[in-house]
């Protein structure tokens, strides 16, 4: 009896011919609807940098679809992507209701810096420089502007503007 109890207690098994391997064991992951959406622009670039809807930030491979590498932030407003720039190497958003400014590292999806901004209503974000030497990033809310090294992200100055 102890016998046939053992043979129950067998961990069932299942497997795939050689033949069949990617065809019947793949697993599809998803990033979301995109909010924002960038293509490397660098000379055979495979890659696609993404915000979603869901609060991800992404590189995915724009042949294939693979994600490269993702990052999910609260799945609240709290974690929602106000903006994404896109410069060189560096994928830089804005999120939180205007409260937080990222740069990520668009090979590795390393964070490079984060640094916090003044309470506002965020109203846009855009990169400042001459032709290929961008140096800031500005950030536009409803009562002033501010300007931030790309480098590190550390405020270089503020004009609070007047009410309107």
């Amino acid at each position: 009896m102890a016998a046939g109890l053992w043979v129950l207690l067998l961990p069932l098994a299942a497997a795939v011919y050689e033949d069949q391997v990617g065809k019947f064991d793949w697993r599809q992951q998803y990033v979301g609807k995109l909010k924002f959406a960038s293509l490397e622009a660098s000379q055979g670039s495979k890659k696609l940098v993404v915000a979603t809807e869901k609060n991800v930030v992404a590189a995915l491979n724009s042949r294939s679809g693979e994600i490269l590498w993702r990052h999910v932030d609260k799945g609240t407003s709290e974690g929602a992507v106000d903006a994404m720039l896109i410069h060189g190497q560096d994928a830089i958003t804005v999120s939180n209701a205007g409260r937080i400014l990222r740069s990520w590292e668009t090979n590795i999806g390393g964070l490079n810096w984060e640094t916090s901004l003044d309470t506002g209503s965020f109203q846009a974000a855009g990169l400042v420089g001459l032709q290929d030497v961008v140096k800031y990033v500005a950030i536009l809310k409803k009562a002033a502007i501010s300007l931030h090294y790309l480098s590190n992200g550390h405020q270089k100055w503020v004009e609070h503007l007047p009410e309107r």
